[in-house]
């Protein structure tokens, strides 16, 4: 998945291709050209945080609209 794509999805608008590249738990890894994917440890990751994970996508709005306050963005 591209950073445009999971920015689609409600990613962050400006941080999303950094957080990819620097990877800093190496939970993402190149697929081809400038797609993602998850490694085993993203997917372990995901497997542990589920909780937060399922948490915050029920409270948070989805999508670019969700952002639309850039000064929440700091």
């Amino acid at each position: 998945m591209t950073s445009e794509a999971l920015r689609d999805l409600g990613a962050h608008p400006r941080k999303t291709a950094g957080i990819l590249r620097a990877n800093h738990y190496r939970w993402f890894g190149l697929a081809a050209g400038d797609c993602y994917e998850l490694t085993d440890a993203g997917r372990d990751a995901l497997a542990v945080y589920r909780p937060l994970v399922d948490l915050s996508a029920a409270e948070a709005p989805a999508g670019p609209e969700a952002h639309d306050q850039p000064e929440d963005w700091s």
